[in-house]
């Protein structure tokens, strides 16, 4: 929307210009021929008169010019500071909800009065499913409440925050549709269910027609008081994104995260999840940092994206994860249980806040890009250009995952 008001500045220039110098011409006319006028005034002072209001049309559409001209370069160079490159061609997986910081602008998040519960037949189907996980050595899923996007994000009026509905829904029902050891009926009737929900977007309900139904999460990168930023490798039991690399934090909104009855705060989302899968971290609420906002379109999956300045040095977080000796740039095990048991086998790593070093340590532990997640990728470029100020990388183009 930028570019095309950079292109078309001057059209509207020119017009505006043109009138006022017509409307001078005319003003000018009007006066020299006005029958008290007509017998003091000459032609001459007539034509003076003319292109004295044409030299005031075209200075004020000088002026005009000028000043269009410097708010559009304002805009323009803010949202070059922001904008977000798409993934690379061929990359088609990631779509770019929110192209800037939206911190400033907002993120309005209504949960509609609407919910997704577990059936009988789900509820006894999920249970099964669990069984089968831990006969297998893995955890059961933890069913609870989740929040499915209903509309995507969009601003009703430029300047205005982003606003995006999501609807309840049992945490069950998203198991059985996205693990593939489920009944097939049993996932194919869940999908029914869930395509019935009336007034949803249409690009979400396509997705949802090809199986793809993604919940609403947060991606946090943490920051430490020594400028490092702590990245985690997730482990088996978790759903989505198996032994993939990940920010510091990352989860699913849920009904604490709820301000009053129908307002979500994704904020919340990101000081609880920190809070039970890593501890205790040091830091102000009121520095948390909204970055954008993403869809995984090969999973569905929404996550905001987010970045979070804490009082805690790098050796503080080591000793909310691990009783052990753990040297930075060097993955590390978690050794220290959270209170969310889905990250007891994550994997750590702390590296500088700064890409160059970033790379360094990736080559050092074996560590690629297509390791991550897209998204992952993409709260990790904001994250540099936001704390770092580095905006010639970006790890969402080197690579990620071609699903």
């Amino acid at each position: 929307m930028l570019g095309e008001r950079g292109e078309k500045w001057w059209q509207k220039v020119f017009h505006d210009t043109f009138v006022q110098i017509l409307a001078g011409i005319l003003i000018a006319a009007v006066l020299a021929l006005s029958p008290h006028l007509i017998e003091s005034l000459t032609w001459h002072i007539a034509a003076y008169i003319v292109c004295g209001f044409a030299g005031l049309g075209i200075c004020a559409g000088g002026i005009r010019t000028v000043i269009s001209r410097r708010v559009i370069d304002r805009a323009g160079s803010h949202n070059t500071a922001n904008e977000i490159e798409q993934p690379v061609s061929g990359r088609g997986d990631l779509e770019i909800l929110a192209r800037e910081a939206i911190g400033a602008l907002g993120l309005k998040v209504t949960v509609r009065d609407a919910e997704l519960q577990a059936t009988p037949q789900v509820v006894s189907t999920f249970v099964d499913l669990n069984m089968r996980r831990e006969a297998t050595g893995l955890m059961g899923y933890y069913d609870a409440v989740r929040f499915l996007p209903v509309t995507l994000p969009k601003q009703r009026h430029p300047g205005g925050p982003y606003e995006m509905e999501v609807v309840r829904v049992d945490y069950s029902l998203i198991a059985l549709v996205s693990d593939p050891v489920s009944p097939a009926t049993v996932r194919e009737s869940v999908m029914r269910r869930i395509s019935r929900l009336p007034n949803v977007d249409p690009a979400i309900r396509s997705e949802w027609r090809e199986g793809r139904v993604g919940l609403l999460g947060t991606q946090l990168c943490l920051i430490t008081s020594d400028r490092k930023i702590l990245l985690r490798r997730r482990g088996v039991n978790v759903l989505f994104a198996r032994n993939r690399w990940d920010v510091s934090v990352s989860g699913f909104c849920g009904t604490v995260d709820l301000d009053g009855e129908s307002i979500l705060n994704p904020c919340l989302t990101a000081e609880h999840e920190t809070l039970r899968e890593i501890g205790h971290v040091r830091a102000d609420p009121r520095n948390l940092r909204m970055l954008g906002v993403v869809r995984n379109t090969n999973t569905g999956a929404f996550d905001i994206l987010l970045a979070w300045e804490t009082d805690s040095d790098s050796r503080a977080i080591m000793k909310l994860l691990t009783a052990k000796n753990a040297r930075e740039n060097t993955v590390f095990d978690t050794g220290v249980r959270a209170i969310e048991r889905y990250v007891w086998d994550s994997k750590n790593l702390l590296v500088n806040l700064d890409a160059e070093d970033m790379e360094f340590a990736w080559d050092r532990c074996g560590v690629k890009a297509e390791d991550f997640e897209p998204q992952s990728l993409l709260c990790l470029d904001l994250t540099l250009r936001m704390f770092a100020s580095d905006r010639e990388h970006g790890f969402l183009r080197q690579g990620g995952p071609e699903n």
